[in-house]
Parts: C-alpha cells; sequence; structure tokens
C-alpha cells in the first residue's frame, strides 16, 4: 500500500505549485540527471527512474519534515522548490530549488520561488526561519537568495550558509 502526502496548491505572480507526485516522476529524473542542473547540488549524481520511485515511495511518503513542489507555468512544468528538514519546534527549516526548465531561466524566476515557498512554509507549517546552503561557485544561486531576503552568514567549506527571518531579524545561530 502506497502511503501519500497531502496535495498543497499555492500560487505567486506567475508561477502555480503543487507537492509532487508520482507522474511527476519523468521529468524530476530528467532534471535529476541534467549535470548542467546538478553540478552544484551536494549529491551531485545523476540519479535513475529507479533510484527515484525508490526515494518517493519508501523516504518522501514518509517524511513529514520534507515537501517539495513542482512549479508550472499553465500546464508546463517550470522546476521544483522544497522544504527540507523542518523542525516544527524550532521553526526553521532548509528550502532548495531549481529552475529545471531551461526556457525558463534569466527570468528572476528563483526569486519568486523562494519567496512563494517561504510565504508558503510560514502560513502552512508555522516556519518563522529558512536556511539555503548554496555551493560557492553557484552565483545567480547567491543573487537570487540575497533577493529574497537572505543574508550570508558563513562561507565555510564548499555550500555557503544563507538565512531568512520572516519577521526580518536574524538571530545568530550556529546549527
Amino acid at each position: 500500500m502506497t502511503i501519500m502526502k497531502s496535495i498543497y496548491k499555492f500560487t505567486s505572480k506567475h508561477l502555480q505549485y503543487r507537492t509532487i507526485q508520482e507522474e511527476d516522476s519523468e521529468i524530476l529524473v530528467s532534471w535529476r540527471s541534467d549535470l548542467s542542473l546538478i553540478r552544484y547540488y551536494r549529491n551531485s549524481s545523476p540519479i535513475t527512474m529507479e533510484m527515484h520511485q525508490s526515494w518517493f515511495q519508501n523516504t518522501y511518503n514518509s517524511d513529514n519534515a520534507r515537501w517539495d513542489f513542482m512549479a508550472f507555468d499553465g500546464l508546463v512544468p517550470v522546476g521544483f522548490v522544497a522544504l527540507l528538514h523542518m523542525d516544527f519546534d524550532k521553526k526553521i527549516a532548509e528550502i532548495n530549488y531549481t529552475i529545471g526548465n531551461k526556457d525558463y531561466t534569466g527570468r528572476s524566476l528563483s526569486v519568486e520561488m523562494i519567496q512563494s515557498l517561504c510565504d508558503f512554509g510560514k502560513s502552512v507549517f508555522g516556519i518563522q526561519e529558512f536556511i539555503a546552503e548554496i555551493h560557492r561557485d553557484n552565483v545567480v544561486s547567491q543573487k537570487s537568495a540575497v533577493s529574497s531576503g537572505f543574508i550570508l552568514e558563513d562561507t565555510k567549506g564548499n555550500f555557503w550558509k544563507y538565512r531568512r527571518r520572516m519577521d526580518g531579524f536574524i538571530h545568530n545561530c550556529n546549527d
């Protein structure tokens, strides 16, 4: 028996979002296997359909601290956003975002995607603080995070930590 997560939907100025579903597997696998997209990921190895389906069925559907959302322009898949490692007591979550459809790059949509994900996370899950860990060479993503209200907090290692408080106050935390 397959456990399914609730289907959440939300919108931003140009895009519509909904919880990922099994039917999204083909496009998600194609994006997660595109070396030009995943070169800045922590796990930059391409995935297979079998790997994705196993993760979706055995891990994602039972992980209430993680929610992934497809981003669409009408019926056209644009990318995905995610809330990861949500700590409901501390009201904190990590975010992840990718524009997978190359026809949609260069339009500042990642800023819109990040802002709408943070608004959704705050309104639905009560998250007050968001973290983005961005590869030090991914300048475009760093600029998107800053334009979305994130502040650079830590530049140690390959992944730099950015933080955004929804009330505008940044706590100096070392997680």
